[in-house]
């Protein structure tokens, strides 16, 4: 299904080059909070949109195959023995606990799904499977490190620096989304989310707020960023949003607004970098928020 809306860029309309097209949901889960909180929101957001949910549990190939993989904080719980088929054996066991959770959600909000089990390298599997007509839902992070907030699954963290899709992130919880927050910064991915903004804000509905976060004490910046969203939202004159101004560190300021509004989802732009290891050194802001926050984060 292709939404097409007008992405602007200095006042410029790039409808031909930007739009918001979903042709396939998918949901990874493997059965950790993260991911079933990307599950329902995803769930949430096929219904909207009257499409279907694809599921998949992709269990890591090397934790079958190498001796020194810890296989036991995947599973959550103890292994007999390091055979491969008792492993594989156990790992379908979880999957299908995990995707019957997924079938069962669907079902619940009448939205179609189908389901598979597959034994590959997770990140490699999206990189060839996951294209930009999909939304992708995803934990950040998996059953291993599930107490620990400040922790980014690896696998989560090489598909995100990598794919072309847009991509909800899971957070703690599995609420209604009523209310969304979309942290704006005039970039191309931030005009991305903003297309998804407007069109998640109709089809859910919830309510819309944008926010504008300035590093320094000048506002020309952000007041360039406040005129491409309401030449954008012009477009849609039944739309309302509220405007949300902050100064200092944008992570920060994304993650406080979050928790002052009691927002239920977050959009914002994905990496800046084309070279992972730049944005490792200087810090992610899309890492510090995940980290901040307890709530979905779409990533456009």
């Amino acid at each position: 299904m292709t939404h097409y809306l007008p992405v602007v860029d200095n006042g410029k309309n790039l409808m031909a080059k930007n739009f918001v097209e979903t042709e396939d949901i998918v949901a990874a889960v493997d059965d950790s909070l993260s991911a079933r909180a990307a599950a329902a929101a995803a769930i949430q957001i096929a219904a909207s949109l009257n499409q279907p949910i694809r599921g998949v549990y992709i269990v890591d190939e090397s934790l079958l195959f190498s001796p020194y993989a810890n296989y036991q904080s995947e599973l959550g719980t103890a292994v007999p023995d390091t055979i491969s088929d008792d492993l594989a054996a156990s790992f379908q066991d979880q999957g299908e606990i995990a995707l019957q959770w997924l079938t069962d959600a669907c079902q619940k909000a009448g939205v179609p799904v189908s389901s598979q089990i597959l034994i590959d390298d997770p990140a490699e599997w999206v990189r060839q499977n996951i294209h930009q007509d999909t939304l992708l839902a995803v934990g950040r992070r998996g059953q291993g490190h599930r107490d620990d907030a400040n922790h980014l699954g690896s696998h989560f963290r090489n598909i995100a620096r990598h794919i072309h899709a847009p991509m909800l992130v899971g957070g703690d919880g599995q609420g209604p989304i009523k209310s969304l927050l979309l942290a704006y910064n005039g970039s191309v991915r931030a005009q991305q989310a903003l297309a998804w903004a407007a069109l998640l804000q109709q089809a859910l509905p919830a309510q819309l707020m944008v926010l504008f976060v300035h590093e320094k004490k000048t506002t020309d910046q952000t007041a360039q960023w406040q005129r491409e969203v309401q030449t954008y939202l012009a477009a849609k004159a039944e739309l309302s949003y509220q405007v949300v101004r902050r100064q200092g560190q944008p992570a920060a300021e994304i993650a406080a607004a979050v928790n002052e509004l009691g927002v239920d989802m977050v959009l914002m732009g994905g990496y800046q970098h084309r070279i992972p290891l730049v944005e490792w050194l200087a810090g992610s802001v899309l890492d510090r928020v995940l980290r901040a926050t307890a709530v979905p984060v779409f990533v456009a």
